[in-house]
């Protein structure tokens, strides 16, 4: 199956048509780098998790985005929390690789976990709209089910150095098969 980066608005359409996606998880041996189509980060600053909002959306989504041609995925995932976050001087893990299978669409990204203590905000002249802090998530996501397992996911990774156990009350139920 030929990876395909999922838009907000498809991915609604293709729920809508298949239920719920199904995610899966991998080393980063196991899926060819140019397979991998976009880096996410779940990003922390001060004990909060960082998110972002897209212009065009009144919902918050992890930091992340699509990978641009002849860039290496390591390149993405710094340019992106760069760009969306304005992230000063962070410290970031590759922990993985996810897949998102929603009916006939199929994609990888890449998972990182990014620690820094400050931020300026995102570029101005680019999609982000604002990037925030969280100390308590926020009731609306762009791509809930998705972050949501990543999350949890993160938290089981490394439980000791993530966030507050109380925030993951919240995050939708739904799994990842290894």
């Amino acid at each position: 199956m030929k990876p395909v980066p999922l838009s907000n608005e498809r991915y609604r359409r293709l729920c809508e048509q298949y239920g719920q996606p199904q995610l899966g998880w991998h080393t980063l041996r196991e899926i060819p780098e140019e397979q991998i189509t976009f880096a996410v980060h779940i990003a922390v600053m001060n004990a909060r998790v960082v998110m972002v909002r897209h212009r065009s959306r009144d919902t918050w989504e992890l930091p992340g985005g699509r990978r641009e041609p002849g860039e290496l995925i390591r390149d993405t995932a710094l340019r992106e929390l760069t760009e969306e976050c304005g992230a000063c001087d962070p410290r970031i893990d590759c922990l993985g690789v996810y897949s998102v299978t929603l009916g006939p669409e199929h994609s990888y990204g890449l998972l990182c976990h990014s620690r820094f203590t400050e931020m300026v905000g995102p570029d101005p002249e680019l999609e982000i709209a604002e990037a925030h802090a969280f100390g308590l998530l926020p009731e609306a996501w762009t791509y809930p089910e998705i972050q949501g397992a990543l999350l949890k996911h993160f938290h089981s990774l490394s439980p000791a150095s993530s966030f507050p156990e109380s925030l993951l009350s919240k995050l939708p139920d739904i799994g990842m098969s290894d």
